[in-house]
């Protein structure tokens, strides 16, 4: 037991040091192989004001975006727990969703097609405004047709109050 604890946190330590040297293709090869990777990157995620937590969001939406390539199955299960974990029900601690589903998408946008007016709906809730304009954003950078009927989504948040969500 002591030795799978031993195990564990070494693989957090070296996923936290690829993240904070922005090695994202090491981070790809560790997931491949084991996907405890996913899980130790998504609790990085949780305080995504800090760089660590930011650099983890986005190489866990690049990760996931181009493990869809080489297993289909297991990246879906990935964003169908992220989506999960940002229901209420879940009890998770998924505010930074949109972020992490914006970038999987820019990198493979014709792998989550189906995904994108999930994020359109995330906004409505007032705590993923923010995250779900920059998942519009990171996915319109490559593909503006994709989020085309999120106009009314960014006039909204242009007028927002809030001046992270503007």
């Amino acid at each position: 037991m002591n030795d799978t604890k031993s195990r564990t946190r070494q693989l957090k330590q070296v996923i936290r040091d690829f993240v904070q040297n922005d090695s994202g293709d090491e981070i790809l090869e560790f997931a491949r192989k084991d996907r405890r990777t996913i899980q130790i990157l998504t609790r990085m995620t949780y305080d995504k004001k800090s760089d660590l937590g930011r650099k983890a969001i986005h190489i866990l939406g690049k990760t996931i975006g181009t493990l869809v390539r080489d297993d289909y199955d297991y990246a879906r299960e990935v964003v169908r727990t992220l989506l999960w974990s940002a229901n209420d029900e879940s009890g998770g601690f998924g505010c930074a969703v949109p972020e992490i589903l914006g970038e999987a998408i820019r990198e493979t946008p014709e792998s989550f097609l189906d995904i994108v007016p999930l994020i359109f709906t995330l906004y409505e809730d007032d705590i993923f405004q923010a995250g779900a304009l920059y998942a519009i954003a990171r996915i319109g950078e490559r593909r503006p047709h994709v989020v085309e009927k999120a106009r009314p989504l960014i006039k909204a948040g242009l007028n927002s109050e809030d001046a992270e969500i503007r």
